[in-house]
């Protein structure tokens, strides 16, 4: 039997929806709490409902979710822990961001009396637009499984839900490291920042999973001029491939009682190295991405906090259960096109 899709739609008629999941959003304006019935009262005090899982059931599954949703990320991690996040209210009635870009003024005059008009600047706005999409994972229960647990009293299995989290996790730091530049929406694309077209760009002198340490290093520091030549100045958190993070933690020379991984550390405006894995998940060999954690260079946009929702389906005989979150990163370069972030990677 032909799965049938929860639509909403605008018609002659007004808006309509179709499906259970659809109409519960619709009769709530589109609070996504409506697919999470009541489990608490306003003080957080366990309430008797007919919710399909019980108070503590979604407990377990929202810590197991949130659990595993942030293990595979370490790019957004580093970028949160940073403080670069920027929160848009209820992001499910907001499917785009827009937000301007600002140009650079002149510089400023030096007189005694403070009163020159020579230079009276003003800067220029660009309008431009981010697509908010809803980052999710679908799974379902069947209803005997939920009966027999409901029968026996066995703890229902987080299994499932830890998977729809890991796959979101894992969707968000693609995001963010990577890009979706062929996801298109409202005239704004998602870019990462390895594929935001205003970053600079190196190439290695040898791929950093085998490299002297002395071509590491001077990789680095000819990423950071590239940074410094666009008016960037760090600090910088470097994001390197998980494939160099062996070669990394060996001795950096036998004159030297460190790492290689503690000497690019030492190197002044390097915040922090963190190794990512998914930026080796569609290019084989070694990157590294250098960028300044500043808000006009990259943050996460937030428009709903993770969260599982649930909908019946086929008579109460599926239950339907979705991960969700509306998070994606936004990677700016100035309106003069400079940029606080270098890519370098082997075969550039």
């Amino acid at each position: 039997m032909k799965e049938q899709l929860d639509t909403v739609q605008m018609t002659d008629q007004g808006i309509q929806a179709s499906g259970s999941m659809a109409q519960r959003l619709l009769d709530s304006g589109f609070k996504v709490n409506s697919l999470r019935p009541a489990c608490t009262n306003a003080k957080g005090e366990a309430l008797k409902n007919n919710a399909t899982l019980r108070y503590d059931e979604w407990k377990e599954y929202d810590k197991v979710l949130v659990e595993e949703t942030v293990r595979p990320m370490r790019a957004v991690a580093a970028i949160r822990a940073a403080g670069l996040t920027y929160g848009i209210g209820n992001g499910f009635a907001k499917p785009i961001l827009q937000y301007e870009d600002v140009s650079k003024m002149g510089e400023a005059t030096l007189s005694m009396d403070g009163e020159s008009e020579r230079d009276n600047d003003r800067v220029e706005f660009t309008l431009k637009y981010l697509p908010m999409p809803i980052l999710a994972k679908s799974w379902f229960i069947n209803g005997r499984v939920l009966a027999s647990s409901r029968e026996t009293g066995a703890a229902l299995d987080t299994t499932q839900t830890a998977q729809s989290g890991t796959r979101i996790g894992e969707l968000l730091e693609d995001l963010t490291l990577n890009g979706s530049s062929n996801f298109t929406f409202g005239g704004g694309t998602i870019y990462g920042l390895t594929d935001q077209p205003q970053r600079n760009t190196l190439a290695m002198a040898v791929d950093w999973a085998t490299a002297s340490p002395r071509l590491i290093v001077k990789d680095v520091q000819n990423m950071i001029q590239a940074c410094f030549d666009d008016f960037f100045y760090g600090p910088f958190t470097l994001f390197v491939s998980a494939n160099c993070e062996m070669h990394w933690n060996d001795d950096y020379s036998s004159h030297y009682a460190k790492t290689i991984l503690n000497r690019v550390k030492e190197i002044s405006v390097i915040k922090d190295v963190v190794f990512c894995p998914f930026l080796n998940k569609n290019y084989a060999s070694s990157q590294g991405v250098l960028v300044q954690m500043t808000p006009g260079v990259v943050r996460i946009v937030e428009g709903m906090p993770l969260t599982n929702v649930q909908w019946e389906e086929r008579g109460n005989t599926r239950f339907h259960f979705k991960g969700m979150t509306i998070a994606v990163p936004q990677v700016r370069a100035t309106q003069a096109g400079n940029s606080g972030i270098c890519h370098c990677k082997a075969g550039l």
